[in-house]
């Protein structure tokens, strides 16, 4: 923990630290969440849901749960869904009200939540580093070790695939609001593309988040006061923190 605030009190960035606002992260944990049965969770298995206000959740133990988010009880509306893997990453789509949900099994699901139905959409050769919405049916993810981000139609079987050079692909976000893709790698790196034109991707620029050698756990877009900041995690133990990329 001391080495996390340290990173965070003396993060990279092409800013000065005084453009971050006051407070910036919470002090402490308001209410834990307490997961039905065991297992633990992967980087982004968990996420809020505003449209239904509630929280699911996706065990290692093969499992996808719902809970209220204001009580944060089991959802008494929505069944516990058996997976045939363990969700590494998900993403929801509100027009279509359709989860999509990557598996370290190497499978692929949507899942509607209003018409309560679970179809499996991919089998593929490794594990699903990553899974992202890009447009309603559009969805890009990447596989474990393999240099190559994928991306799928869930109207059809048909997936456009982009060679990634060097860098083998760790962690996956979309930001909607800027139409960026953001691609984390084994090499500490984080690759941004361009997704205005579809289903071609143009690459930005790339930006060296963590040190040489160490994985992009996570990235997520933070918005605070109209600004977005791009928040990294990696396995040094550190998380960054950049606006104005």
């Amino acid at each position: 923990m001391q080495s996390l605030q340290r990173s965070i009190e003396s993060f990279s960035s092409s800013r000065n630290q005084n453009s971050l606002p006051k407070p910036f992260f919470s002090p402490f944990l308001v209410t834990p969440l307490k997961v039905q049965g065991d297992g633990r969770f992967l980087n982004d298995s968990a996420c809020y849901n505003s449209k239904y206000n509630m929280v699911t959740a996706c065990s290692s133990n093969r499992t996808v749960q719902f809970y209220d988010a204001s009580t944060l009880e089991p959802s008494k509306r929505r069944e516990v869904l058996d997976l045939e893997g363990s969700v590494t990453q998900m993403a929801f789509q509100s027009e279509t009200d359709t989860y999509i949900l990557g598996c370290n099994s190497g499978f692929i699901y949507k899942y509607n939540i209003s018409r309560n139905e679970l179809v499996k959409v991919k089998q593929c050769q490794n594990q699903v580093q990553g899974v992202v919405y890009l447009k309603s049916t559009l969805f890009a993810f990447p596989l474990f070790n393999i240099k190559k981000l994928y991306i799928g139609n869930l109207d059809h079987n048909d997936v456009v695939t982009f060679d990634l050079n060097e860098n083998n692909p760790t962690s996956l976000h979309y930001s909607q609001k800027r139409d960026l893709l953001f691609l984390g790698t084994s090499n500490g790196s984080v690759m941004i593309y361009r997704t205005d034109k579809l289903p071609d991707l143009q690459i930005l620029y790339s930006v060296q988040a963590h040190s040489a050698g160490n994985w992009v756990l996570d990235i997520q877009c933070i918005h605070v006061n109209g600004k977005e900041y791009i928040a990294t995690a990696g396995d040094d133990w550190t998380v960054k923190i950049r606006y104005g990329i």
